[in-house]
């Protein structure tokens, strides 16, 4: 394969790659849509599996009030269909 032909392949390579980059990056940072998370404990091993089964949904109130307490500084509300909850 010739030399110009590989930097052409790398060059298609390389910028499919950049306008993946550019149509998913301004949701994110640009705040257009809400951004989803979710959090999932996960046992590595014995110890652990006996921590995470005794989880209950109070535990993770103190995410959901972070959440909240955050949302203003960054101008976004937490309303009843926002995730500011946990």
């Amino acid at each position: 394969m010739s030399r110009n032909r590989r930097i052409l392949i790398l060059l298609i390579v390389l910028g499919t790659g950049r306008r993946h980059d550019d149509l998913g990056a301004p949701v994110v940072r640009g705040w257009t849509r809400p951004l989803a998370v979710a959090i999932y404990p996960v046992a590595m091993d014995e110890a652990s599996a006996a921590f995470v089964e005794q989880l209950k949904a109070e535990d993770f109130q103190e995410i959901g009030a972070f959440l909240a307490r955050e949302a203003p500084r960054w101008r976004r509300g937490c309303d009843a269909g926002s995730a500011c909850h946990a």
